[in-house]
């Protein structure tokens, strides 16, 4: 998914059912690996399955959520700008003075 592209409705449920799915199978890893002492080479590979599937899940899903939330934000802004205050806007800034750029010699 490119950055600034919003996902579709069946990819943000897919992330948050993998997310959710990610979060129970890795609890469940741990949990049997304590249940069921897990061999002394293996810990290593669990430990980091467990610690890193669920990071990288919990970053797919802020940025979906960061797309869905951004864009219901902005169908809930459907408000029309104000053309007075716009108006009154763009003559206050007709009013201030040119200045020259302080870097610009």
């Amino acid at each position: 998914m490119r950055s600034g592209s919003v996902p579709s409705h069946r990819r943000a449920l897919a992330v948050i059912a993998f997310a959710a799915l990610t979060a129970l199978v890795c609890g469940a890893l741990i949990t049997a690996a304590i249940l069921v002492p897990a061999p002394v080479a293996v810990l290593p590979l669990l430990a980091g399955a467990c610690v890193g599937l669920p990071m990288l899940a919990a970053w797919q899903l802020a940025h979906v959520h960061a797309a869905v939330g951004g864009l219901r934000a902005a169908l809930r802004r459907r408000n029309p700008l104000d053309e007075r205050a716009l108006r009154e806007l763009k003559r206050s800034l007709a009013r201030l003075p040119e200045t020259a750029h302080p870097l610009d010699r």
